[in-house]
């Protein structure tokens, strides 16, 4: 199999596979032992399709080669996979078709992968992978860097001098990145305003600006701008305001006049 997950595993039926947890050592022989029968199916599998066009009886053919019932077979894709993942529907012969949806590929006419998504973590994980993959390959070379000047004993000026340069001259920016960042375009738009909201009672203060502080009293002890709690602590006295801090924060601005 390669890092792709090719060829994708034979189903009768679209299922989620969870993985089983592994708790003693008889339970990692037992592991070893059905990775090498998924291994030598998948190999079989692999020689008689180069030969005819596999059907749903060769497959048969070779569960009974292993004394596999179809539900020894569901159970033992369990086994290998270490993350939830979602087995498709898929013929013998399908078994190095990428998952697609017909009505998009007839639109699009190129090259898909539509999966279904259960970890919200490894999805989040696969676009970062895919929109830093420059700064990744920067990353590598500001170490390689890095190691050639303490190995040639460098000052801390030249080691500097050095990654800057290195970082000017290898950073790679696509086209499209470069008329937004020339035009001064915006390269993101966020749908939704993040507010911070204080929890902590002794949380930090910002002070007045200091053309503020300069014309107050020098006693006056009320030299912090006002916060979100001081804020909701003010509110009007009246129904519409009868809402907790997060409602508040989220619904209302404070307006300063200048």
């Amino acid at each position: 199999m390669c890092r792709f997950g090719f060829p994708r595993p034979v189903a009768r039926r679209t299922f989620i596979c969870e993985p089983l947890k592994i708790d003693n050592d008889d339970d990692k022989q037992c592991i070893k032992n059905i990775k090498r029968i998924l291994t030598e199916m998948n190999a079989t599998m692999n020689v008689l399709e180069k030969e005819k066009i596999l059907s749903w009886s060769d497959f048969d053919d070779l569960l009974n080669k292993y004394n596999w019932s179809y539900d020894d077979y569901e159970c033992a894709l369990r086994v290998v996979h270490t993350r939830t993942i979602m087995v498709q529907k898929r013929e013998p012969n399908a078994r190095w078709v990428n998952q697609y949806n017909e009505e998009i590929l007839r639109a699009w006419n190129a090259n898909m992968d539509i999966q279904f998504i259960l970890d919200p973590y490894a999805c989040a994980k696969y676009l970062m992978s895919y929109t830093t993959k420059p700064e990744r390959e920067m990353s590598l070379l500001l170490e390689e860097t890095h190691k050639e000047c303490r190995e040639g004993n460098m000052s801390v000026r030249d080691e500097m001098k050095k990654l800057t340069d290195t970082f000017f001259n290898h950073r790679q920016v696509s086209v499209q990145e470069a008329i937004y960042r020339a035009t001064k375009m915006p390269l993101t738009y966020l749908s939704r305003g993040f507010v911070f909201v204080p929890a902590h009672s002794n949380s930090c203060k910002f002070l007045k600006p200091h053309n503020i502080l300069k014309e107050m009293d020098p006693d006056d002890k009320n030299i912090y701008m006002s916060s979100l709690a001081d804020n909701y602590l003010d509110k009007p006295d009246e129904p519409e305001f009868n809402i907790c801090m997060a409602d508040f924060a989220s619904e209302y601005e404070i307006i300063i006049n200048k």
